[in-house]
């Protein structure tokens, strides 16, 4: 499959009109790989990165290991956990994720990116607008982490001041750029740029091949990191395979 006709799937499976009705379950759940979540994050993929991090990046996850700590930035249940400036149960912080996702893609879709950017405190900026890509017609840039690639390849391209600019004006400067290539040959070309200069501060410069993970046993942890279980495996995998690379 293409990246294209992937593009072309998720839309056949989450249409945008059909958005507002997506219940919570549909939306986060545990060991689903159906859930709208997991195809943003996973499934697609290779439309652009946003693996690494917490799930608060969704706004609201459902856990299968109830959270050890709970400060006055999350909140969780027996099922969820949220961030709390979203309200006090799921229901109340999944009803404002929910209008944010909604109001993510019908902006993108109509073009109005300036109003994405407004969009702030709901989800992490990496998955909203990596929900602005999957409904803007691949108009923009598949390409979500301000720090890692965003600036690194605004400064690239001598852009100033591109600290004190805006995501979307950073993302319609480097598409700028784009001429006539193929959305998906133009943001490989932009990640081999960002690698070959090493700007990223999360960079590993160098993976010990001594480090031994093949004995790990996740389920047995009880000290077990806070991310999905795929999401830990992926992450492994990857350092496994490659001495320098950079965490998306």
């Amino acid at each position: 499959m293409t990246r294209h006709e992937l593009y072309k799937t998720f839309q056949r499976v989450f249409p945008i009109d059909k958005l507002k009705d997506m219940k919570l379950e549909e939306y986060t759940n545990v060991n689903d790989k159906n859930t709208f979540c997991y195809w943003v994050e996973s499934r697609t993929e290779d439309l652009g990165s946003i693996w690494g991090g917490a799930a608060y990046k969704f706004g609201i996850f459902k856990f299968d290991v109830v959270p050890e700590k709970e400060n006055g930035k999350y909140k969780h249940d027996d099922k969820y956990s949220w961030k709390s400036n979203l309200g006090n149960t799921a229901e109340e912080a999944y009803a404002k994720v929910l209008g944010a996702i909604c109001n993510i893609a019908n902006y993108s879709k109509n073009g109005d990116y300036d109003k994405i950017d407004a969009l702030k405190d709901i989800v992490w900026p990496s998955f909203k607008w990596k929900v602005a890509f999957l409904y803007s017609d691949e108009k923009l840039l598949p390409i979500y982490k301000r720090e890692i690639f965003l600036e690194p390849l605004s400064k690239h391209f001598g852009m100033k001041d591109f600290r004190k600019k805006s995501d979307y004006e950073l993302i319609n400067s480097i598409l700028s750029h784009k001429g006539d290539k193929d959305i998906y040959d133009f943001s490989d070309n932009l990640l081999e740029i960002v690698k070959g200069k090493g700007t990223s501060k999360n960079d590993i410069n160098e993976v010990s091949e001594d480090v031994d993970v093949k004995n790990y046993d996740f389920d047995a942890d009880p000290d077990k990191p806070f991310i999905d279980k795929d999401e830990f495996l992926h992450i492994v995998e990857l350092l496994k395979r490659f001495k320098n690379i950079i965490l998306q």
